[in-house]
């Protein structure tokens, strides 16, 4: 998952894995605080992050968020593989800032159990 750069939106594909549409709170920590985020996409190699405090690329990171179905968390560590900062006010093509990030490990649950929990949120 990879940004051309520049936060224009034109974005280059990188993922083999399929990309499933997803809608989770998570958390994340950037060895000195833990901020928040939502995730919208994830694929078994990477996740799509919306939020207010995006990281440089390169950064290591360390992801918390609740297993679905369950009330337990998982975490997993990643790395920030492209950012976008800029508002909905500044650019046309992003609807929020948010961030890219590369899996370093392997997921810990299937990553088609965030899209099946937000299909099941939708319908009802």
């Amino acid at each position: 998952m990879q940004n051309s750069g520049g936060g224009d939106g034109s974005r280059i594909e990188n993922r083999n894995n399929p990309r499933f549409n997803c809608w989770c709170n998570l958390q994340f920590h950037n060895s000195m605080t833990w901020k928040r985020g939502i995730a919208t996409d994830i694929s078994e190699t990477g996740i799509h992050i919306v939020t207010l405090h995006p990281l440089n690329e390169g950064k290591r990171i360390k992801l918390c968020f609740d297993e679905p179905g369950s009330l337990d968390y998982q975490t997993i560590v990643g790395e920030v593989v492209w950012k976008n900062d800029q508002s909905p006010f500044e650019s046309k093509s992003w609807i929020a800032p948010g961030m890219g990030i590369q899996f370093l490990s392997k997921l810990p649950i299937e990553e088609m159990e965030f899209a099946f929990n937000i299909k099941t949120y939708e319908a009802e």
